[in-house]
């Protein structure tokens, strides 16, 4: 049950980490950067700042409203989601928020008859495919009890902002990430297994029109199969890409993890930024995996101590975790 709940707290904690840590880098090269470059800048800022002062964006903003939500209705209720999600915009804007999801916000401030409507709006009708969903799902993974509910809940939270296809089945794989690595206690992750895991719901969610997650899934196998100096950062970018589109990111996330997250949560984060590109949210997204499976032992004290509401994403996550536990005895 304890180490249970250390890695409830780590995946909300390594989440807020990486979008914290990754905010510094973000916009500033759509190229990968020297690791060390990035090991350098995030020591000296992390010596340099007052605690609490590394600012969190958008991605835990909207994960912090997932969290408010499942604990203020004790479950899933996404119409209360959406408008929670609209509430921590308009209380915070300037968290990094994109054009586009502000748009939904601002339709759903007037509650509108249908919640889900605004996001089908956009991008003439298609919706977005951006990685917006996927960055703020660790609540979800957190709070669903099997593979079946977590598929459920995570669409419907991502077809709030994100209804394009790539976008839902982007946040449905993340959250699956989390899920998958919260119930593996270390060291005993089989890299390969983890994989053909992911691959398998991604195969289930696969339609004609819909992003070959599968196959991404499966070209990591490859990679993870060279010798170790020739994983380069470069090599990632090349293979999975590094921007805001879903399926960039999740998969670029998911390697880092597997990469370097199964050993190491920091480790796991600067790999992550070194993609360059979307570097708060796919460490973000790389973080909450590493952190639900090695818990929040390990993440650095310092990170903890300087980024902005590390205590309350373990408040969050005590809550989700009592929360989930309700429910379990509730089924049984």
């Amino acid at each position: 049950m304890a180490k249970l709940l250390d890695k409830f707290r780590g995946s909300l904690v390594g989440a807020l980490a990486g979008d914290c840590l990754g905010s510094f880098f973000e916009g500033v090269s759509s190229i990968p950067i020297p690791i060390e470059h990035v090991k350098d800048i995030i020591s000296k800022k992390i010596e340099q700042v007052e605690p609490g002062s590394i600012t969190y964006s958008d991605d835990t903003a909207m994960t912090r409203a997932i969290c408010k939500s499942l604990i203020e209705k004790q479950g899933f209720d996404d119409e209360h989601m959406a408008y929670e999600f609209s509430k921590e915009f308009f209380k915070e804007p300037n968290r990094g928020y994109g054009e586009r999801v502000r748009e939904v916000f601002v339709k759903l401030k007037d509650k509108v008859e249908d919640f889900r409507q605004p996001a089908r709006e956009q991008f003439d009708g298609t919706g977005s495919y951006g990685n917006g969903a996927a960055m703020r799902i660790s609540p979800i993974a957190l709070y669903s009890k099997d593979s079946a509910s977590l598929i459920e809940y995570a669409r419907r939270s991502a077809e709030i902002t994100h209804v394009h296809i790539n976008g839902v089945n982007g946040a449905i794989i993340q959250a699956q990430a989390v899920f998958n690595a919260l119930v593996i206690e270390p060291p005993n992750l089989d890299k390969n297994q983890y994989i053909d895991d992911l691959a398998e719901v991604a195969e289930i969610l696969k339609t004609k029109i819909s992003f070959p997650y599968e196959l991404q899934l499966k070209e990591m196998k490859t990679l993870l199969s060279l010798p170790m100096e020739e994983i380069t950062s470069q090599k990632v970018k090349e293979t999975f890409g590094n921007g805001i589109r879903a399926e960039q990111a999740v998969p670029a996330a998911i390697f880092a993890f597997l990469f370097k997250g199964t050993d190491s949560v920091k480790e796991c984060i600067h790999f992550a930024i070194s993609l360059g590109g979307d570097t708060d949210t796919i460490a973000s997204m790389a973080g909450a995996i590493s952190g639900a499976y090695l818990g929040l032992q390990a993440i650095p004290e310092s990170w903890k101590e300087k980024c902005e509401a590390s205590k309350e994403a373990i408040d969050f996550a005590d809550k989700v975790f009592e929360l989930r536990e309700k429910e379990a005895v509730k089924s049984k």
